[in-house]
């Protein structure tokens, strides 16, 4: 569709997100292509990880550290390992909701699940970003990803989480 309101590499962005298979894969579908054959070439136990020519170590993944860490966990532990991966963010997420159950007043309540929807909106764009589901928007995935200010800031909202669950005590 050509209209003059949106230009030709925004349509070319909207292309790649509701079909990935038929962008460009060396221009604008170049970061959601080599995610999904990261994500592929895992297989259910993962590839070998002394390969010499996986999509990481030859460094066609672009920021694999950051944006894309989940594709390079499933390259290298596959199924199984995203598997228990997302079984580990289940775990942290149901033992938040556990305590805003226990929690002694609402606004603690209200604290702990808006710490709840925050890491669940982030597990959920970045998985989506490696997967070829959803846009690549340079979402982290908590406490994966490499980068001090997402880690300082994911501690800081599970430390309040804790700190309200702590304070159910209090009187």
């Amino acid at each position: 569709m050509k209209t003059h309101l949106v230009k030709n590499y925004q349509q070319e962005r909207i292309n790649v997100i509701l079909d990935p298979e038929n962008a460009d894969k060396r221009k604008f579908g170049y970061h959601t292509w080599q995610s999904v054959l990261t994500v592929g070439e895992g297989g259910l136990f993962g590839a070998d990880a002394s390969s010499e020519h996986s999509q990481s170590s030859l460094k066609y993944l672009p920021e694999p550290h950051t944006d894309f860490i989940f594709a390079v966990t499933a390259g290298n532990a596959g199924f199984v390992g995203c598997v228990l991966v997302l079984m580990a963010y289940a775990v942290l997420l149901s033992r938040l909701i556990t305590g805003a159950r226990r929690a002694s007043d609402r606004m603690g309540m209200l604290v702990i699940m808006a710490v709840v929807g925050g890491l669940t909106f982030q597990i959920f764009i970045n998985i989506g970003m490696a997967l070829g589901i959803l846009p690549v928007v340079g979402v982290p995935l908590p406490l994966m990803s490499a980068g001090l200010a997402s880690l300082i800031a994911t501690f800081i909202a599970i430390g309040f989480a804790i700190s309200v669950q702590l304070r159910r005590f209090v009187n």
